[in-house]
Parts: C-alpha cells; structure tokens; sequence
C-alpha cells in the first residue's frame, strides 16, 4: 500500500495509482459525489481521474461533497 487517507472519518488504505473514481467505489461513495480536500491554497476538489496521492499527503482528510441540481453542493 502507497499510504492512507481519511475519507469522511473512515481511514483507507490506497495505492500509489489509485484515482478518485477508486476511492469512492472503495469507500463506497456515490459515483457522482465530488471529493474535497483542504490544501494550502483553499479547498481543492478531484476529479474522477486524478492521482489521489499525487493530490493529498499520507493521512490526510478527504469530503465527499454530494451534488444537487439547483446548488453547488447538495445538502447533508
């Protein structure tokens, strides 16, 4: 294993080529959720076919942010 990431508070583990789409279908996360996480240039999102590695560091903390039709992001 490449290293870990904490989506929503679940620790995975991913490989060092896993990509965004991966991950959620691991975590079991809506496919048409986005995934966010803290950089230090702001929140960042991933794109189904980014490196997720490439992106955050060992441990870092990713959301799941669904999407809604009339907003940006759904609500909780």
């Amino acid at each position: 294993m490449g290293q870990t990431v904490q989506l929503d508070g679940q620790e995975i583990p991913i490989e060092t080529d896993t990509t965004a789409a991966a991950l959620k279908e691991e975590a079991n996360v809506d496919a048409d959720a986005v995934l966010t996480y803290r950089s230090d240039d702001g929140i960042e999102s991933l794109n189904d076919d980014d490196v997720v590695a490439t992106h955050v560091d060992d441990g870092q903390e990713i959301q799941a942010q669904p999407l809604a039709t009339s907003e940006v992001f759904g609500a909780l």
